[in-house]
């Protein structure tokens, strides 16, 4: 049995196969509609009035609201374990400005749409049918975009997908404390120093020594504790508002001329519910899918099919580039970089 788990279809999963109503249903879903048929502009039947920022449930989500007494027969046959796929799928809508991107918007919209995060994390996470909240995007075409308009996305499971339960059990053998996982990883960075790419008080960003991706972005919170979006006081919330524009500017000046617009994931890793959560660390990756100007990183069949990830440089002189492409517009009162 493989170790991923699946939301949608049935049939051998491994651990979890969901009926079918849910995310095989999103293959309708709007793709790639122009400017004037965007359902997240301002003004269209979905998004009536003016806004900065907007969440909502998604039209075509892979998991919803299901009934705490909606279950499934009991099985003993592991070929036939199934269970309602019981979550949330949220859309965030950055801008009510079509052709703005997150690294065009000043740092004072970006804070205000860390807000929203934060303030809809905590909803979400109260729920009892949630275990794990994921805030995503998927920024370019080439790395599944459906919707040009500026927007990510938030999955609530009732289970920690398996990359996640893979970092959850490594913090619990490193244990809490300076030889914890997240305070080695961040002192090693910061002692290296050569993958560096920006860092304030609150919060380290850089290419990782396992950089699996080219290009590899991740973003730390320095203060032991800071396990979600919840625990950061009001300036770090600024100093991550701040180092979000800074990542995304270098992503976009390090080749503003190439065709593919260095299409990125974009996922946030928080946990906030568990014994010993508060020895998680909040941290962010970025993982362009763009190697070149004019080439992209396809995970190809030993990739895909082993986990075991091939990166195309190295990512000291991959971040030594990334330091050259300049930020741009990033004044933001209380927020220094160093």
């Amino acid at each position: 049995m493989e170790d991923d788990q699946t939301v949608g279809g049935s049939g051998p999963c491994g651990r979890h196969a969901f009926p079918p109503d849910n995310a095989a249903g999103r293959i309708a879903r709007p793709m790639l509609p122009s400017k004037d048929a965007c359902p997240l502009c301002h003004c269209s039947l979905e998004l009536p009035l003016p806004y900065q920022v907007t969440v909502f449930e998604n039209r075509a989500p892979a998991m919803a609201h299901i009934p705490g007494d909606a279950a499934v027969p009991p099985t003993q046959n592991v070929f036939e374990l199934t269970a309602p796929a019981r979550g949330r799928c949220d859309l965030v809508v950055y801008s009510q400005q079509h052709d703005t991107k997150l690294f065009m918007m000043p740092p004072h919209e970006i804070l205000c749409l860390v807000e929203a995060w934060r303030d809809r994390y905590r909803e979400l996470t109260e729920l009892p049918e949630v275990r794990f909240v994921s805030i995503f995007e998927n920024k370019g075409r080439e790395a599944g975009m459906t919707l040009d308009h500026p927007h990510g996305q938030i999955y609530s499971f009732p289970f920690l997908p398996p990359q996640v339960q893979a970092k959850w059990q490594q913090t619990q053998a490193f244990g809490p404390g300076p030889n914890g996982l997240w305070d080695r990883i961040i002192a090693k960075e910061a002692r290296d120093g050569v993958r560096v790419i920006a860092q304030t008080d609150g919060f380290l960003a850089a290419q990782p020594f396992y950089a699996r991706y080219p290009y590899e972005v991740h973003v730390w919170a320095r203060r032991d504790g800071v396990c979600s979006l919840l625990e950061m006081t009001p300036q770090e919330r600024r100093e991550l508002a701040a180092l979000l524009k800074n990542i995304a500017s270098r992503y976009e000046n390090l080749w503003p001329d190439a065709k593919y617009g260095f299409p990125t994931l974009m996922l946030m890793h928080q946990l906030s519910k568990g014994s010993g959560v508060e020895n998680y660390r909040f941290h962010i990756e970025f993982l362009p899918l763009q190697r070149s100007p004019d080439k992209l990183k396809y995970r190809a069949s030993i990739e895909s099919g082993t986990g075991t990830f091939l990166n195309d440089a190295l990512p000291e002189n991959q971040a030594a580039e990334l330091r050259a492409a300049a930020p741009q517009n990033l004044a933001m009162p209380n927020v220094i970089f160093s």
